[in-house]
């Protein structure tokens, strides 16, 4: 499957979902984008940045090796105002990015259930 076909599935799955993408988070770059409406690159500019933020802090916050669990996918749930970000990232490729824009946060929880399958999957891609 290719990262577009996960992408555009992906949105598909996620009730409020306003969009899904997959970048490269130590670039800054969002690479592909799945949308219903057509999404400014400043948007994708943003999310990238928050995705890049996001997780710099995730790395800076890690638990020693004897205390970390083995989950394959790493996750980050961003609430604002106007939306809920989802960033995910695979254990085997840390630099990729799998995100999900929620225009609401009731659906949050599943949203990072399918998130996290989609990064695997994209991660299993990648090898």
């Amino acid at each position: 499957m290719t990262i577009q076909a996960v992408l555009d599935e992906l949105h598909d799955q996620i009730a409020d979902c306003r969009l899904t993408a997959f970048g490269d988070v130590s670039a800054g770059l969002i690479l592909r984008h799945s949308a219903r409406e057509n999404i400014p690159r400043e948007v994708l500019d943003r999310i990238a940045d928050a995705a890049r933020c996001g997780f710099e802090i995730y790395d800076a916050l890690e638990l020693a090796p004897e205390d970390r669990t083995d989950h394959p996918v790493q996750t980050i749930v961003s609430f604002t105002p106007d939306q809920t970000l989802v960033l995910a990232r695979s254990g085997d490729a840390l630099s990729d990015l799998t995100c999900a824009a929620l225009s609401s946060s009731h659906v949050a929880s599943k949203a990072a259930d399918t998130v996290q399958k989609a990064a695997a999957t994209i991660g299993d891609a990648d090898r």
